[in-house]
């Protein structure tokens, strides 16, 4: 079977990403028309195209267009399945714009919802036996403390259309969970290129701005006093915000220099769950100290 997608796509116009999911399928049915110039692509082609989209108008588009581009560089005018799978990235470079703008507008706890539900599917895909985690318990796993924000995230996300969500049933257990997916896959994939969640979470510092100045006002002041003078200006800065994660560094650091060692690892344990790199050395130092 062959159908044909129309070479004329307009991917610099409007972004058409916020669009109810429902609808999602009406583009692949009118992308059908034959038209001067187009490509011929095979049945494996249109359900990577639709894998990959879920038909969505931008989406489809822009794939289109990085198909178009390659077929014109290479002369090849049947696209096969192996040709979609080989223009996802120029394809992801091509839509960057309606992306990044569609992500900006979302509140800060989606966006990094929205990253972790993405991580938690690239984790699963290494293990095909593996249920997609619950991007909650993936934050937690990253060090993130779980606030109301990033549960209504979570729900606002699926009520919205961008998060698809599956009840599943232990047979054993009876016991009832979901499973979270980005709905777009190429959405998903651009997710984990550009917005990897180890490196998104750190956006949660900025979601309280009187712990954000309170933070800079913090280190700009020379250190006085014992260990239990210097933490306190971080240990607000946690109260209001359990997820400032560099308050959370400096917390630990001071306890360390100051051979409060119990503490030091308290604190490093869950540094180190942000950062694992920064906060490795910490981590040791603090164990053998104590």
């Amino acid at each position: 079977m062959q159908k044909y997608f129309s070479d004329s796509v307009c991917v610099n116009s409007s972004p058409l990403f916020p669009v109810p999911c429902s609808l999602f399928p009406t583009t692949a049915a009118k992308s059908t028309e034959p038209a001067q110039g187009s490509l011929t692509y095979d049945s494996e082609a249109i359900d990577a195209i639709l894998a990959l989209t879920s038909g969505h108008p931008y989406f489809t588009q822009v794939l289109c267009h990085a198909l178009f581009s390659q077929a014109r560089t290479e002369q090849k005018w049947q696209v096969t399945g192996d040709d979609v799978t080989r223009i996802v990235d120029d394809a992801i470079e091509i839509g960057e714009g309606g992306l990044t703008w569609f992500r900006d507008g979302l509140p800060i706890p989606e966006r990094v919802i929205f990253s972790a539900v993405a991580e938690a599917q690239k984790k699963a895909e290494r293990n095909y036996t593996q249920v997609v985690q619950d991007p909650l318990s993936l934050l937690e796993e990253y060090g993130v403390t779980i606030t109301e924000s990033l549960t209504q995230a979570r729900e606002k996300l699926v009520e919205s259309g961008f998060l698809g969500v599956v009840d599943i049933t232990d047979q054993v257990s009876s016991y009832k969970e979901k499973s979270y997916k980005v709905k777009i896959e190429l959405v998903r994939r651009w997710l984990i290129q550009r917005y990897p969640l180890r490196r998104e979470i750190f956006e949660l510092e900025d979601l309280d701005p009187e712990a954000k100045a309170s933070y800079q006002q913090a280190i700009e002041q020379t250190d006085q006093g014992d260990v239990w003078q210097k933490v306190k200006p971080y240990e607000q800065i946690l109260k209001a915000n359990p997820n400032h994660f560099r308050a959370l560094f400096e917390i630990a650091r001071i306890y360390l220099e100051g051979d409060v060692f119990d503490k030091a690892v308290e604190y490093y344990q869950q540094a180190y769950l942000v950062d694992p790199v920064r906060n490795q050395d910490g981590l040791v130092r603090s164990h053998l100290g104590y």
